[in-house]
């Protein structure tokens, strides 16, 4: 959906782009200092606006990103209301399932239903899956057994519940067929599975591989969340583009082991407290921390008004 605003002379052209199964933001500038709106699906299947101007960060603001995320993993192990994200019940589920049969493509298929849907709502129709398949695990030749029909009903629950069992159909036909049965590691041939997009991709390899298994094949998961607190904090230039976020994130924790938790901790952040339009930094863990709080060095509070 493309939309064209003008005011004050100053001519911003917002595109909303919603990508099945990855956050794909377009948009271009017009105006000097004009914000882009771009709303996405968040991890919990609401929608939400976001309002990137590269301007509202203090360039000149030096605080240690250290020091912060020593602070926000402080914040993380309170387990207060205000510090858990709403995904993370779902990624546990993810993790749990390293204890089952084919582990990995359980977790792919579970990644490919919980898209732009309530996580609650898709493990509740991955359990129909689980209890519909013969031996009770969904396990690649078990789901390849099925007929559509049947699968389609597991999920009808679910979303574009068509679409999801055409894609883990799909997906199952191509680990069969092209990679032995198994899931790849890599972020760049999960990206050839279809219906696996940039942050699915990078959500399967961080939760299907265990430290010693997955190393530098996973990353930071991107999503809307990740993307604003991030720039609100100065750890990327942008909140545009996804792929620049996460290089930017991971360019400052280069071993990757806490890749998992930096992702969790800025989706709790921005559930909670960073939030798009009014975030609440008086009761933010950085709030003496972040050049863009309005108790630090700038003020970045977002007013849908402006737009």
């Amino acid at each position: 959906m493309t939309s064209r605003l003008a005011a004050a002379g100053a001519e911003t052209t917002t595109r909303s782009v919603g990508d099945f199964y990855a956050l794909v933001d377009g948009f271009r500038m017009g105006g000097a200092r004009s914000p882009v709106v771009v709303e996405t699906t968040t991890s919990d299947g609401s929608r939400e606006k976001d309002y990137d101007d590269d301007d509202d960060v203090d360039d000149e603001a030096t605080i240690d990103p250290m020091t912060q995320w020593e602070r926000l993993r402080e914040w993380r192990t309170t387990s207060t209301s205000t510090s858990r994200a709403s995904v993370d019940d779902f990624h546990e589920f993810l993790v749990s399932l390293r204890d089952k049969p084919e582990p990995r493509y359980q977790a792919l298929v579970a990644a490919l239903l919980s898209v732009q849907c309530l996580d609650k709502v898709a493990l509740r129709a991955y359990e129909r899956l689980r209890e519909s398949v013969p031996g009770g695990e969904v396990t690649l030749e078990a789901v390849r057994g099925m007929e559509h029909e049947d699968l389609e009903r597991c999920l009808k629950t679910l979303n574009f519940h068509s679409t999801k069992a055409r894609y883990v159909r799909d997906c199952s036909d191509a680990l069969h067929y092209k990679f032995r049965g198994e899931v790849p590691r890599a972020v760049g041939a999960l990206k050839t599975l279809p219906g696996v997009g940039d942050k699915l991709a990078h959500l399967i390899a961080s939760v299907a591989y265990s430290d010693t298994q997955g190393g530098d094949f996973s990353g930071v998961v991107v999503d809307t969340h990740v993307k604003r607190v991030a720039k609100r904090l100065g750890w990327t230039t942008t909140s545009a583009d996804p792929e620049k976020v996460r290089m930017d994130v991971q360019s400052l924790f280069r071993n990757g082991e806490d890749w998992e938790e930096v992702t969790l901790s800025l989706i709790a952040l921005g559930q909670n407290v960073c939030k798009s339009q009014l975030p609440a930094c008086d009761a933010c863990p950085l709030r003496d921390a972040c050049p863009s709080s309005t108790r630090g060095a700038t003020i970045d509070v977002e007013d849908a008004g402006n737009v």
